[in-house]
């Protein structure tokens, strides 16, 4: 458990662009950029059947407002010991 008294973070707020084509236009490979916030939030679900946490965060400036959303969880096997009202942040 990290010292801020969290139990993980989560990973994968990522804003990108890149690889968009038209039918008519003729293929141009695009370099992708990738952007990644810190973010901070509460857990407010942790469904481990179907791998999945619902967060509560905090405003991303520029990118998106607060608001409450699942994450998907690639293992199950991370969330013992997450549970409704523990804080977490992205890494």
């Amino acid at each position: 458990m990290p010292s801020d008294g969290s139990v993980g973070s989560v990973t994968g707020l990522r804003k990108s662009a890149g690889n968009i084509a038209s039918r008519r236009a003729p293929r141009v490979r695009r370099r992708q950029t990738t952007e990644s916030f810190q973010v901070k939030g509460i857990i407010i679900e942790v469904t481990p059947k179907e791998k999945r946490v619902e967060i509560k965060h905090e405003e991303i400036p520029g990118y998106m407002q607060a608001m409450t959303m699942p994450f998907e969880v690639k293992d199950a096997n991370e969330l013992p010991g997450w549970s409704r009202g523990i804080p977490c942040h992205s890494a």
